[in-house]
This record gives structure tokens, C-alpha cells and sequence, in this order.
């Protein structure tokens, strides 16, 4: 889900102004990174059965109101550590659409198969 990944691609594109203009270092620029996708390999295991449990279109929608609140949080972080806390939340839709989730990826195909028919 490419709505998951905008947090890191907006901090990657964001990050020397974010190192220049709010003082945050080299390294923690790159714990973001370290902890969105760290986060998400924890969970994974767990996301599938997650979608699994509350059906694939709530999780889909759950999953997109939880990547906006990151975002959010994101934007308004003070500092790094809340930053960082902001970016391990932004993990968890990561971890239930990624393809090792058993069922996170299959989650999302089942939710299109439904409103598309087969051809």
C-alpha cells in the first residue's frame, strides 16, 4: 500500500531541511527509516492474521486512517523522540500489507476481487 509509504518518502525527501532547519542529526534521520521498516518485519507475522480477523475491508480503511494519523503525528513531532514514535506507528500498515503477513497482501486483493468480477 503506497499510502504507508509516504511517511518515509516524504521524511527521505524532507530530510536535509529537517537536519538544517529543526536540528535533528544525520542519525536520526536514519533511525526513521531503521524504525518505520523495523517495526513493520516485527509485526508482520501478526498483520495477516489481523486482516484475517476484521475482514479485509475494514483492515484496508483501518490501515488508511492509521497511515493519515501517522502523517499527522509526523508533522507535528517536537521533537525526535516523538518523531520516532510517530514513524513506529506509521509501521504498523506496513506490517499488515506486507507480503510476508500471511494474509496482509492477500487482504488487499480480496477486498479489489470483490467489487471488480473476475475476467
Amino acid at each position: 500500500m503506497a499510502f504507508s509509504m509516504l511517511q518515509l518518502f516524504l521524511l527521505g525527501a524532507l530530510g536535509p531541511r529537517l537536519v538544517d532547519e529543526l536540528d535533528f542529526s544525520p542519525t536520526v534521520l536514519g533511525l526513521t527509516t531503521t524504525i518505520g521498516f523495523g517495526t513493520a518485519a516485527v509485526l508482520s507475522p501478526a498483520g495477516g492474521r489481523i486482516v484475517d480477523r476484521v475482514g479485509p475491508r475494514r483492515a484496508l480503511a483501518a490501515l488508511l486512517l492509521l497511515s493519515a494519523a501517522a502523517l499527522a503525528l509526523i508533522g507535528a513531532a517536537p521533537g525526535a523522540g516523538f518523531l520516532l514514535a510517530a514513524v513506529a506507528l506509521g509501521g504498523l500498515p506496513r506490517a499488515c500489507r506486507s507480503r510476508r503477513s500471511p494474509g496482509g497482501s492477500a487482504g488487499g486483493a480480496r477486498c479489489g476481487r470483490r467489487r471488480v468480477p473476475p475476467s
